[in-house]
């Protein structure tokens, strides 16, 4: 007969002794895996808890999935919560729309304090403040003393200068070297018409040299003068300065330019005559040599030099009477001998600055100028 109950067999066909019949699992309970034995059936009571019916698993998780998302959920959510508050203990307490415009969110900080938000690098120092027209010590920023907006106003006044002076400069080099052109001309062929040369027939008349150089020179020195009072006037009528300085202009080129190379060329000539193998062709090379060093090396710095002079000169007339001007000193060329005139500062117009001259040039190869300082 089959019995009831947990624990009941049903006797094995061809003896009586019953077979042991495994137990119903119960709810909620893991089946057992195929290939385990249970343990027998007098190995002891069954000591397996039931099921708490609060903590069963929903219908579509098993037992294992769902302790283990409740174990990962809280603590997670613990985590989550400690980091939430480290953060905000860090910020400090968010401000508010009240506090943002309070006169403590606004106040700065105390006297010795520095802000360091709003404060530069401290590693690196503020740059230097250049004031009054004078640059901070230790440097020079190439127009001797001028500040930062007065170098940006020299910059252009020297841009504006040379816009008006190199085309006068272009025309004036450009006419001396045809003079020398066609004066080597004429010294080679008088070289070549005497067998046994001498200096002074084979150059021209010295003053009618002279006067051939001061008739090129003069009309351009005269553009250079109105270039410089135009320079200083600006729009004003700047062509009715007196031509007087020039004058001396013209003289001191002339000068410049045909004594040294009449000397030059009579050198040339006498050494060639005196010695007893006289060869006219290495005297009129010589002669080439003179006039070719004149062109490429001379004519250029000492037509600049009278440029520069009429320049300054046609501008220190054009400025009014009580004026005061600056000497700018020229980048492109320096001159440190007149760095003591721009540290002379503004001098009233026609005084003599430290080196003696009331306008530039201070020396051949200067390109410095005279500006009107604001008054």
């Amino acid at each position: 007969a089959r019995m009831g109950g947990l624990g009941a067999a049903d006797p094995a066909p061809g003896n009586g002794t019953p077979t042991p019949v495994p137990p119903a699992p119960m709810p909620g309970s893991v089946p057992a895996s195929p290939g385990l034995e249970e343990p027998p059936s007098g190995a002891g009571p069954d000591l397996r808890l039931a099921p708490d019916p609060e903590r069963a698993p929903a219908p579509d998780q098993g037992e294992g999935e769902a302790d283990a998302g409740v174990g990962l959920d809280a603590g997670a959510g613990k985590v989550e919560e400690l980091f939430a508050r480290l953060r905000a203990a860090a910020a400090g307490p968010e401000p508010t729309a009240d506090s943002a415009g309070s006169p403590e969110a606004a106040a700065p900080a105390p006297a010795g304090e520095i802000n360091r938000a709003d404060d530069p690098d401290p590693a690196e120092p503020a740059p230097a403040t250049v004031t009054n027209g004078s640059a901070p010590a230790g440097q020079h920023n190439g127009t001797g003393v001028a500040d930062a907006p007065d170098h940006v106003a020299d910059e252009s006044a020297r841009a504006r200068r040379d816009e008006l002076l190199e085309p006068v400069e272009a025309d004036l080099v450009r006419s001396i070297k045809r003079v020398l052109q066609d004066e080597q001309n004429e010294v080679l062929d008088n070289l070549r018409r005497q067998r046994r040369p001498v200096a002074a027939a084979v150059l021209p008349d010295a003053a009618v040299q002279r006067e051939r150089y001061g008739a090129v020179a003069g009309p351009l020195l005269q553009r250079a003068a109105h270039a410089g009072a135009e320079f200083a006037a600006g729009d004003e009528d700047f062509g009715l300065i007196a031509d007087n300085g020039n004058d001396g202009l013209v003289a001191g080129l002339v000068a410049d330019l045909v004594a040294p190379l009449r000397q030059r060329v009579e050198r040339v000539v006498e050494e060639g005559v005196g010695s007893d193998d006289y060869d006219a062709l290495a005297v009129a090379d010589g002669v080439s040599a003179a006039y070719r060093q004149w062109k490429t090396e001379q004519v250029e710095r000492v037509a600049q030099h009278a440029a520069v002079a009429a320049c300054a000169m046609g501008g220190l007339a054009a400025t009014p009477v009580g004026a005061h001007l600056r000497w700018v000193v020229d980048d492109d060329a320096p001159c440190p001998d007149c760095d003591d005139n721009a540290l002379a500062g503004a001098l009233p117009r026609g005084e003599a600055f430290p080196t003696g001259q009331t306008h530039p040039p201070a020396h051949v190869g200067c390109r410095c100028l005279l500006v009107t300082a604001p008054r």
